[in-house]
């Protein structure tokens, strides 16, 4: 895991250093510019890297954060019973199946674990979206966030209506994580960090022979 920080750092550095480069011939030859045409032309650069940053990040998440399946990979239909049999425990953690993608979340609609959140302080909604793409058996992992206010447990919970992309890296891929984690542990040990719902989530597609792949967006 160290080094997936280390080339994503690396990464992000040469990223800034080739915006650099750009740049200078801007600086060298701006002294013989009139000041209009010098201020229009570092406006533009400034758009294009602007309009390339996000991107760019994007594509060094997508390379960078790849994790192989162990073996050989199961069928989707029981990748996905899998992780819907996470519903039947009635733990704190929920996957909520919409199109064609799971959404794993907090499970505020259950009065004991509602109650935890709110004693908790808790203030902002994790989701963790999955998207199977079955040719290639990778999911696609995506990190979102959304406001949460408890009003009434858990019969009034208000979430926010749109979801902002949050990017998590602190997991853990060890053989220690599958979803039965979320049965052998006690609910005063849930600090509800996002890495308590991606770590598991992310060791039993491992474990199941998919590939994960982050994204930003």
């Amino acid at each position: 895991m160290i080094k997936r920080y280390f080339l994503t750092i690396t990464a992000f550095f040469l990223l800034m250093l080739g915006y650099a480069v750009t740049l200078t011939p801007l600086v060298i030859i701006g002294t013989g510019m009139e000041q209009q045409t010098h201020l229009l032309a570092f406006g533009i650069w400034g758009l294009l890297v602007l309009g390339s940053l996000v991107p760019a990040l994007s594509m060094i998440i997508r390379k960078v954060w790849f994790f192989r399946g162990h073996g050989e990979p199961v069928a989707l239909e029981i990748l996905k019973e899998k992780l819907l049999a996470v519903n039947n425990a009635e733990g704190p953690i929920q996957v909520q199946e919409k199109k064609k993608k799971f959404v794993v979340t907090w499970n505020y609609s259950s009065p004991q674990w509602c109650e935890l959140m709110n004693r908790g302080g808790m203030d902002a909604l994790y989701e963790l979206h999955l998207i199977f793409d079955n040719a290639t058996k990778t999911v696609v992992v995506a990190d979102k966030v959304r406001a949460l206010r408890f009003i009434d447990c858990p019969e009034k919970v208000k979430t926010g209506f749109i979801g902002k992309p949050k990017l998590f890296l602190k997991v853990g891929l060890g053989e220690q994580w599958s979803v039965d984690n979320y049965i052998d542990t006690e609910p005063q040990d849930y600090s509800f960090q996002p890495g308590e719902i991606k770590s598991p989530v992310l060791g039993s597609i491992l474990k199941s022979g998919w590939n994960t792949r982050f994204i930003f967006f």
